[in-house]
């Protein structure tokens, strides 16, 4: 059976995604996953061996994406986007049965008609949420202990072995403290009260930014007095968490990564309670619209990183 998922963009949607298609996948060697998702992502997450092919999706090439999708004669697609783009899409996919969320969980509500299927919500978690499409397929319980996002750690060009080496083997952990929206960013203050704490039991922070935001970290590796990494890519960032022994961020795709790759972190939250977003499959201390706290921060690496 060709299974599609609809999840085409959005690093921290993608990640909330995957493990309905590792479920999938492991329920049966005969389920296909084609996971239809915009061209610029598909690169990040191809090495993962339970999705058996990606179908590149282009806003720009609207209709010719279509065509390419309705080539693959999907049997099932499942739409985890719930926008009107991805509802047109999933109609005109030439698929037997569409799916999608009922109209609770809908972005975007207009265009539920055109869903075979209207899928329920389980759990309040949005993994959670996600999940509950895989009992469409009959798939009642599932394991996820082997879940993990490994396959996309690499560090092809070496930037952040470099990046390490300058910590002479020290234990460390990662700040991201950027988002998209300036007041979803973490905040500051509480953390330089901490770095020289830190930095007395050995342990570095390794500052990481995306694009855009470089001058932005270079201002806070002179404040902070921090390492700073180069500009990475989402595999390279993959690689430089796994290897870190804790995250702090707020609630952006990193935080996700940091969670699926089962490192401890800290985040902040200010658009969605942790309890939708926040860790699921690690441990975590998260401040939603409230005071970060230094002494929290302490006491969280101290008994559930193991750091001091």
């Amino acid at each position: 059976m060709r299974i599609g998922i609809l999840r085409t963009s959005h690093l921290g949607d993608i990640i909330h995604t995957l493990p309905l298609a590792y479920v999938i996948k492991n329920f049966s060697s005969g389920y296909e996953i084609f996971w239809i998702m915009e061209e610029n992502y598909i690169k990040n997450f191809e090495n993962l061996s339970f999705i058996d092919k990606f179908i590149p999706f282009k806003k720009e090439e609207f209709l010719k994406s279509l065509k390419q999708i309705r080539k693959e004669n999907l049997d099932i697609i499942l739409d985890l986007q719930g926008l009107y783009k991805t509802q047109i899409i999933s109609f005109f996919s030439n698929s037997c049965k569409r799916v999608g969320f009922c109209l609770k969980d809908l972005k975007e509500k207009y265009l539920f008609f055109l869903y075979h299927k209207k899928i329920k919500t389980k759990g309040v978690h949005i993994v959670e949420k996600n999940l509950s499409f895989a009992d469409y397929l009959g798939i009642k319980s599932f394991d996820l202990k082997g879940y993990n996002l490994k396959e996309i750690a690499f560090d092809k060009n070496n930037l952040v072995s470099g990046t390490l080496k300058n910590l002479k083997g020290e234990k460390f952990g990662v700040f991201h403290p950027f988002s998209s929206y300036e007041e979803k960013n973490f905040p500051i203050e509480p953390l330089k009260n901490i770095i020289g704490i830190l930095k007395e039991k050995k342990v570095s922070l390794i500052l990481t930014y995306g694009p855009k935001e470089e001058r932005g970290a270079k201002n806070l590796e002179n404040y902070l007095k921090v390492e700073i990494a180069p500009l990475l890519s989402i595999n390279e960032m993959a690689y430089l968490i796994e290897k870190s022994s804790f995250f702090i961020g707020p609630d952006t795709g990193f935080y996700h990564l940091a969670d699926a790759l089962g490192i401890p972190k800290i985040g902040y939250f200010t658009w969605h309670p942790p309890e939708r977003n926040g860790n699921f499959f690690s441990k975590g201390l998260n401040f939603y619209k409230r005071e970060v706290k230094e002494e929290e921060i302490l006491k969280f690496l101290e008994e559930d990183c193991s750091l001091f």
